[in-house]
Order: structure tokens, then sequence, then C-alpha cells
């Protein structure tokens, strides 16, 4: 499962969902709502993060084509 922890970064959050579930990969969209929520996030870039099997993929939005590369890379 692929974790994503968002605060507003809707068009990321889209591609990258879209792009797990062809990969039939279940992803789970934290929304961070308040500053606990943002200290409790596993980077301090709390705008954004993507988790993998509890690896931190990265912590800002990225392309599809550099999601994948990170996710091979992870792998």
């Amino acid at each position: 499962m692929i974790e994503i922890i968002d605060v507003n970064a809707d068009k990321a959050v889209q591609i990258i969902s879209e792009t797990y579930k062809e990969l039939g990969i279940d992803v789970n969209v934290i929304e961070v709502n308040n500053c606990k929520d943002a200290q409790s996030a596993p980077s301090a870039y709390s705008t954004f993060n993507a988790i993998y099997n509890g690896k931190l993929l990265t912590y800002h939005p990225v392309s599809k084509r550099e999601f994948l590369k990170l996710l091979q890379e992870a792998t």
C-alpha cells in the first residue's frame, strides 16, 4: 500500500493515485488539516509525502514518470 499525505497537492495526488491503481497497489490519501497532523508527518516538509511500504519516496509532488522511477528504486 502507498500512503500519500497531502495538504494541497490535488493534481499530484490524482496522478499518483491513478498510477498505483493501474499497478494494483492500494492507495490511502491522508489529508493534513491542522498543525498536529503536520507535526506527525514523516518528513519536515509536511505539505506532501508519499510513503511506500514504510519508506518515504518523496516529500514533494512529482510527475508520473518520476514517481514510477522512485517506486522502482524502492522495490
